[in-house]
Protein backbone atom coordinates (compact mmCIF):
# COMPACT_ATOMS: atom_id res chain seq x y z
CA UNK A 1 0.00 0.00 0.00
CA UNK A 2 2.52 2.42 0.86
CA UNK A 3 4.19 1.90 -3.20
CA UNK A 4 0.57 2.86 -3.91
CA UNK A 5 -0.09 6.17 -2.08
CA UNK A 6 3.91 7.46 -2.57
CA UNK A 7 2.86 7.20 -6.68
CA UNK A 8 -0.09 8.88 -6.45
CA UNK A 9 1.54 11.55 -4.01
CA UNK A 10 4.06 12.44 -6.31
CA UNK A 11 1.90 12.28 -9.46
CA UNK A 12 2.67 15.87 -11.54
CA UNK A 13 -0.56 17.17 -13.10
CA UNK A 14 -2.58 20.52 -13.75
CA UNK A 15 -5.99 18.61 -11.83
CA UNK A 16 -6.21 18.77 -8.13
CA UNK A 17 -7.01 15.31 -6.34
CA UNK A 18 -7.29 13.56 -3.76
CA UNK A 19 -6.22 10.07 -1.92
CA UNK A 20 -9.21 8.21 -0.72
CA UNK A 21 -8.22 5.40 1.48
CA UNK A 22 -11.43 3.38 3.52
CA UNK A 23 -10.27 0.82 5.75
CA UNK A 24 -12.18 -2.19 6.32
CA UNK A 25 -10.71 -3.71 8.92
CA UNK A 26 -12.23 -2.53 12.32
CA UNK A 27 -9.11 -3.50 14.78
CA UNK A 28 -7.13 -0.02 15.79
CA UNK A 29 -3.37 0.46 15.62
CA UNK A 30 -2.89 -2.25 13.13
CA UNK A 31 -0.91 -1.83 10.00
CA UNK A 32 -2.73 0.52 7.92
CA UNK A 33 -3.29 2.83 10.60
CA UNK A 34 0.64 3.41 11.53
CA UNK A 35 1.18 3.48 7.80
CA UNK A 36 -1.56 6.28 7.30
CA UNK A 37 -0.83 8.39 10.21
CA UNK A 38 3.27 8.87 8.89
CA UNK A 39 1.85 10.41 5.82
CA UNK A 40 1.04 14.63 6.18
CA UNK A 41 -0.61 15.37 3.04
CA UNK A 42 -3.86 17.06 3.05
CA UNK A 43 -4.78 15.39 0.25
CA UNK A 44 -4.82 11.93 1.51
CA UNK A 45 -8.01 11.10 3.56
CA UNK A 46 -8.28 8.40 5.80
CA UNK A 47 -11.33 6.39 7.22
CA UNK A 48 -11.46 3.40 9.17
CA UNK A 49 -14.95 1.46 9.45
CA UNK A 50 -15.94 0.85 12.86
CA UNK A 51 -17.30 -2.89 11.42
CA UNK A 52 -16.15 -5.26 8.61
CA UNK A 53 -18.50 -3.88 5.86
CA UNK A 54 -17.55 -7.02 3.18
CA UNK A 55 -15.89 -5.50 -0.20
CA UNK A 56 -18.73 -4.66 -1.56
CA UNK A 57 -20.35 -2.01 1.29
CA UNK A 58 -16.38 -1.20 1.67
CA UNK A 59 -17.01 0.06 -2.02
CA UNK A 60 -20.20 1.91 -1.33
CA UNK A 61 -18.81 3.43 1.64
CA UNK A 62 -15.57 4.62 -0.17
CA UNK A 63 -18.19 6.29 -3.09
CA UNK A 64 -20.24 7.93 -0.73
CA UNK A 65 -16.74 9.47 1.14
CA UNK A 66 -15.88 10.77 -2.44
CA UNK A 67 -15.80 14.66 -2.66
CA UNK A 68 -14.19 14.73 -6.40
CA UNK A 69 -16.24 14.40 -9.94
Amino acid sequence: MKEAIDSAINQVCDIDYDILVVDNNPERDDETDLLLSSYSDSRISYYKNTTNLGMVGNWNRLYELARGE
